[in-house]
């Protein structure tokens, strides 16, 4: 009897990209028709190729781990398995007692869903009522209530844009994204408390890099452009912009 070990298998379904970009193209137009929508395929085919790489750091080649890892990026904000909003995700991807791939990504599916659950509701998969809250925020008024410390007044922010998910993540692992966002609002030139505030609020909403992330090419757009000078003019931009593309992706 023929007998095919696990090593075999794994290369007989390795992905083959050209290939397996088409298929994950109508997979995404399938399941997250709203990014095809608005980033268009090549944006897509951008978002697919950065996932495809990211998961071979994990020992991820088949067409099953590369697509699972991919949509974890589409929900979860493409650098979701260093966000310290989720630590668990580094702990699954990096358990030294699961040293099968297959079995990584499949307890990862397991838990985010479990996530989601848990501080999504109406069983979707985007934060749709957090993203909607955005939309309408007084963003102006993020001076006046962050004068008390950043770190406090933006927590009080966080439960009052998305209350089940600030419920669910740790205290501690909010206090280090704020620290670090902090840290990334500075390199793009944010300094008061309004424009850290709303970066912060991006971080939250979005996942903690979402300036770099392919899914979100108009807001690195703007925390990049080199002609917009003043703090308050960018802050204004991203702010615009985020409510110019997330009204079109709520529609």
């Amino acid at each position: 009897m023929l007998k095919i070990r696990k090593e075999q298998m794994r290369a007989i379904g390795r992905v083959q990209l050209p290939t397996f970009e088409k298929q994950m193209l109508k997979h995404v137009q399938q399941h997250f028709c709203k990014h095809l929508e608005l980033l268009g395929e090549e944006g897509v085919l951008k978002v697919i190729r950065h996932g495809y790489e990211r998961g071979k750091e994990y020992d991820f080649f088949t067409r099953h781990e590369v697509c699972l890892f991919i949509d974890f990026m589409i929900m979860l904000g493409s650098g979701f398995d260093t966000d310290p909003q989720l630590p668990w995700v580094a702990d699954i991807l990096k358990a030294e007692s699961a040293h099968d791939p297959t079995e990584r990504i499949d307890t990862l599916y397991d838990k985010v869903m479990e996530y989601l659950d848990r501080v999504i509701v109406m069983d979707q998969v985007f934060p749709v009522e957090p993203l909607r809250k955005l939309l309408n925020y007084p963003v102006g008024q993020l001076e006046q209530r962050l004068a008390g410390g950043v770190e406090r007044g933006v927590l009080v922010e966080f439960r009052r844009i998305w209350p089940q998910k600030f419920e669910h993540v740790e205290v501690n692992q909010l206090s280090q994204l704020i620290k670090e966002g902090i840290e990334l609002a500075s390199a793009h030139g944010f300094t008061d408390n309004r424009g850290i505030g709303f970066y912060l609020i991006l971080m939250f909403l979005l996942g903690h890099r979402f300036d770099t992330d392919p899914q979100y090419p108009w807001l690195s757009g703007v925390l990049n452009d080199q002609e917009l000078k003043a703090e308050i003019h960018k802050c204004e931009r991203l702010y615009s912009t985020y409510k110019e593309i997330c009204s079109k992706a709520l529609e």
